[in-house]
């Protein structure tokens, strides 16, 4: 129960939700950097006959919590905090690596730097929605980061939990993209046979069909009409010309 006189467990400088819960005579949860590194903590009072008289929490680090999280995103996770946030904690002094002004220290990846950028976290930092995403290219492949901001127990936030995995597309999105673009070439293949279709009437069935319908009157004796079709092209207005011709020449024949 903290009793300085029977244990010397003087957690006031050390421990601010310690403090936090002795002051307000309730409980809190959260975050909290301690002697020992950061952990999660859940920090209940305890009265004796109406009296205050210390506290009991309970919790542990994050190794344990990010390795669940990693299984169940199959993906990377890890925690970065602010150096500020870190003042105090005796173990500072022994960290070798820091992202500026961030310093990483669980993670399930054991090489964060070509995941983790200053540029992205200041970003993040600025950032107002609940969390936010950088994009990655690394050996060939595309990740995402996200970045989830860390609060204490107070509410204030102290860093980051990122997370890193690779952008796949799930199977039904595969799925939805692959029926979409099966019926965009459906849509041109069926575009493109009636343009076809279009095309051969206007320009070769319905001026052949006129065409006979002018040579079977013609030998009927019938030479009064011009054998003329708009559309036709090539060799069909070829065969026009000569069907012409020998409509003058049946008509003078007749004369």
């Amino acid at each position: 129960l903290h009793n300085l006189a029977q244990y010397g467990d003087d957690l006031s400088q050390t421990r601010k939700a310690v403090v936090y819960v002795e002051t307000n005579k309730k409980g809190t949860k959260g975050i909290e950097i301690g002697v020992g590194g950061v952990g999660i903590r859940g920090i209940e009072p305890i009265f004796y006959k109406n009296n205050y008289v210390g506290s009991v929490d309970f919790g542990g680090g994050f190794e344990k919590e990010l390795h669940i999280i990693k299984k169940a995103i199959s993906g990377e996770v890890g925690v970065i905090f602010y150096k500020s946030a870190l003042e105090g904690w005796s173990g500072l002094k022994d960290v070798k690596f820091n992202i500026g002004e961030f310093i990483p220290l669980y993670s399930t990846i054991q090489d964060i730097k070509p995941f983790i950028f200053e540029s992205a976290l200041k970003k993040a930092s600025q950032n107002q929605e609940t969390y936010y995403t950088d994009f990655v290219s690394q050996r060939g492949k595309d990740f995402f980061v996200a970045y989830i901001p860390l609060k204490d127990f107070s509410g204030k936030n102290i860093g980051f939990l990122y997370l890193i995995k690779e952008r796949v597309l799930a199977s039904s999105k595969v799925f939805t993209n692959l029926i979409i673009n099966l019926l965009a070439y459906l849509a041109i293949l069926i575009l493109v046979a009636l343009l076809i279709g279009y095309g051969m009437n206007k320009y070769v069935i319905n001026p052949v069909v006129t065409l006979t319908k002018l040579a079977d009157d013609i030998s009927m004796g019938k030479t009064a009409e011009k054998v003329e079709v708009k559309d036709a092209k090539g060799e069909i207005a070829v065969l026009a010309k000569a069907i012409e011709r020998m409509r003058i020449t049946m008509k003078k024949l007749l004369e």
